[in-house]
């Protein structure tokens, strides 16, 4: 799915990165953007330095894993 970012102050506009992310990312994307440390025991990656072009467009990750709880609602 993609995903759109605007961050006038640190992002230019126009951009695009080719990278797989996942909304485990968003989390640290935006405490990072605050200015708040992030907790180690958050396991997504802040995408801001390829936002700001600290880091190039792609990376090393060559899957996004996701999962599935059987939680459903039932016909009766």
């Amino acid at each position: 799915m993609p995903l759109a970012i605007r961050y006038v102050k640190n992002i230019k506009s126009g951009r695009t990165i080719d990278r797989l992310t996942s909304l485990i990312d968003i989390g640290p994307t935006i405490l990072e953007a605050a200015g708040i440390a992030i907790p180690e025991e958050m396991t997504g990656k802040s995408l801001i330095p390829f936002l700001t072009g600290k880091e190039s467009g792609t990376s090393a990750d060559e899957a996004v894993f996701t999962g599935r709880e059987r939680h459903f609602i039932s016909a009766r």
